[in-house]
C-alpha cells in the first residue's frame, strides 16, 4: 500500500469467499511446520495462463521472458519492476489450480530467490514477503519435507534483508512488522523470536491506529485491510501458544468498532463509493475476536481523531467525515442514507473556507442526535457547524454559525447518478428524489442560492451570522402539513 501495502490488501474490500483450487497441496497431508495465513485470494486464472506463456504484463508494459531470465531482463519501468518483485502475481497461479502453473510459480520463485537485486526499501520488500507467505504455501506440496524446506530457504534471504531496512514513517513500520511476523512464522522461528515480532507489531499498530480505532491516513479501507491481515497473523500465532499483547487487543477492538460505525445500511464503507459489500468480511473479523461488545446494536460512536461520525434515526443514517488540523482546510462531507439507499451528499466548498478546526462532539438525546464541530480561522474568526438528525429519521437540520469573517460558507448538495434535484428561489422548496425510499424537501434561512446545475450551492448570506438548512422526508411532510419553521440548533 502506498500506506500499508494496498497493492496486496485491497482485495479484502470485496466479500470474503472460499477459494479451494486443485493445487499440489491436495496430494498429501498439510505439514504443520508451514502455516497457512487465512487471507482471501482473488487471482485470475487467465492471468496465470499469460504468465505461463512467458507474458509478463505489469504496470501497462509487457515483457516476454522465461522463468529463469525474467528477473535479469531490463525493466521497462520502475513500476513494472516493482510489480514483478512484489510477487502479487502469485495469487493468479493460486487461483488457477493447475499443477503446471504451480510448477511455473516454483521456477519463478527459485529465480526470485537467486536474483542479486530485490527491493531496496522496506515497503516493497515487506510486500514481497507477505505475498510469498500468503499465496506461496498453496502452490507446493506441503506434505513433502523437501518442498517445505525449499520454501523456507527461499525466504531467509529476503527476511534478513528486510530486518536491515529502515522504515520510512509509522505506516511503513507497521507493514514491515507484519511481514517480519509473517516470515518468521513461515520459517518456524523459535518462540522468543515470535514474541519479539508480536511486541514490535503491537507497538507499530498503536502508532498507526488512533485511540478511536481509525487509521492515521483517515482511510477506512486501509483500516479494514490492515486489521484483517493482523487478525489472520494472530490466528497463526495462537496455534503456537503465543499470547496476544493486551495493547494489540485494545487496538484491534477499537478498529473493529470504528469500522462498525462506518458500515452503511448498504453494507459498504462510508465515503468509499466503490460499492463493495464488506458485511461478510467485517462479520468474519468480529467472529475472530469473540467480543460481544462489538455486536451491540446500540453502538453510536464518534471518531474524534480520524474525523468520522455516525448519526442514526430509525431508518435514516447520516455519515459525517471531517479533517481538522492547523495546516489543512476543513474538509467536511456527509452521506445521507435511507433504508439502504444513498439519498444525497453534502459538503463544504473547499475553495471558499480556510478553517482551523477544534474538537468535534456528539450529543445523544431523546429527540435525536446532534453533531457539532467548532472551528477558528487564522485571524480568530469563529465558526460552529452543527448537524441534527431526529430520532424518527425524518428531520435533518444543518446549521452554520459564522461571524466576524468575510469567508462566506457554501454548502454543496449533490445526488447519486440516479437522483434528481429541483429547486425554487433561494433554496425554498428544493426537492431531492431518487430510489424507492426517499424524497426530501429542503428549506433554508439566512442563505442564498448560488447556482443550480447538477449540484445545489447554498451560501450563507453576507448580512447573516447564522445559516440554517433543513431536509424533511417528503412522506413525513404530508402527514404533518404544519411543519414548524427551522430554528437555531444551539
Amino acid at each position: 500500500m502506498a500506506d500499508t501495502a494496498s497493492s496486496l490488501l485491497s482485495t479484502v474490500l470485496r466479500p470474503v469467499r472460499v477459494v479451494a483450487p486443485l493445487t499440489l497441496s491436495s496430494l498429501g497431508e498439510v505439514c504443520a511446520d508451514l502455516p497457512i495465513i487465512e487471507f482471501p485470494c482473488f487471482g485470475k486464472p487467465e492471468e496465470a495462463a499469460k504468465l505461463y506463456a512467458g507474458q509478463f504484463d505489469f504496470a501497462g508494459a509487457t515483457v516476454n521472458a522465461t522463468p529463469t531470465s525474467i528477473f535479469t531482463v531490463p525493466a521497462p519501468s520502475p513500476a513494472w519492476l516493482s510489480a514483478l518483485q512484489g510477487l502479487s502475481w502469485l495469487q493468479h497461479f493460486r487461483a488457477s489450480g493447475k499443477i503446471m502453473h504451480a510448477h511455473m510459480a516454483a521456477k519463478l520463485l527459485d529465480a526470485w530467490s537467486k536474483s542479486t537485486g530485490g527491493p531496496t526499501d522496506a515497503s516493497a520488500c515487506a510486500e514481497s514477503i507477505l505475498n510469498y507467505c500468503i499465496h506461496g504455501p498453496h502452490l507446493i506440496d506441503r506434505a513433502l519435507p523437501e518442498a517445505v524446506k525449499s520454501f523456507q530457504m527461499r525466504l531467509r534471504g529476503p527476511l534478513k534483508r528486510l530486518s536491515k531496512l529502515k522504515a520510512r514513517g509509522e505506516a511503513e513500520a507497521l507493514q514491515k512488522s507484519m511481514a517480519m511476523l509473517c516470515g518468521n512464522l513461515a520459517v518456524s522461528s523459535n518462540d522468543s523470536q515470535i514474541t519479539a515480532c508480536l511486541g514490535e507489531l503491537s507497538t507499530c499498530a498503536k502508532n498507526v491506529f488512533n485511540p478511536d480505532g481509525s487509521h492515521i491516513s483517515g482511510d477506512a479501507q486501509i483500516s479494514l485491510n490492515t486489521t484483517a491481515l493482523i487478525l489472520a497473523l494472530l490466528k497463526e500465532t495462537s496455534k503456537r501458544g503465543s499470547f496476544e499483547p493486551e495493547q494489540l487487543s485494545q487496538t484491534l477492538d477499537a478498529s473493529l468498532s470504528y469500522l462498525t460505525m462506518l458500515q452503511t445500511p448498504a453494507g459498504n464503507l462510508a465515503f468509499t463509493h466503490d460499492g463493495a459489500d464488506i458485511s461478510k468480511t467485517l462479520h468474519a473479523l468480529k467472529a475472530m475476536r469473540l467480543k460481544d461488545v462489538l455486536e451491540k446494536s446500540s453502538f453510536v460512536g464518534l471518531a474524534q481523531f480520524g474525523g468520522k461520525a455516525r448519526l442514526t434515526g430509525n431508518a435514516t443514517t447520516v455519515m459525517v467525515s471531517y479533517k481538522p488540523g492547523p495546516s489543512h482546510k476543513l474538509d467536511f462531507k456527509m452521506e445521507i442514507w435511507r433504508k439502504g439507499e444513498l439519498c444525497f451528499l453534502l459538503q463544504d466548498d473547499p475553495s471558499v473556507c480556510d478553517w482551523k478546526s477544534g474538537m468535534a462532539n456528539l450529543y445523544i438525546a431523546d429527540s435525536g442526535t446532534l453533531f457539532t464541530l467548532p472551528s477558528l480561522t487564522d485571524d480568530g474568526a469563529r465558526r460552529i457547524l452543527s448537524v441534527f438528525l431526529s430520532k424518527d429519521g425524518t428531520d435533518l437540520r444543518i446549521e452554520n454559525e459564522c461571524a466576524f469573517t468575510d469567508q462566506n460558507v457554501t454548502l454543496i448538495v449533490s445526488t447519486p447518478d440516479f437522483g434528481k434535484l429541483s429547486s425554487q428561489q433561494n433554496g425554498q422548496g428544493a426537492v431531492i428524489t431518487g430510489g424507492r425510499n426517499h424524497a426530501w424537501q429542503m428549506s433554508s434561512r439566512g442563505a442564498e442560492l448560488l447556482s443550480f446545475d447538477k449540484d445545489l450551492h447554498v451560501r450563507q448570506a453576507a448580512n447573516q451570522s447564522r445559516m440554517n438548512v433543513g431536509f424533511r422526508l417528503a412522506a413525513a411532510t404530508k402527514r404533518q402539513p404544519s411543519r414548524p419553521e427551522i430554528g437555531t440548533l444551539l
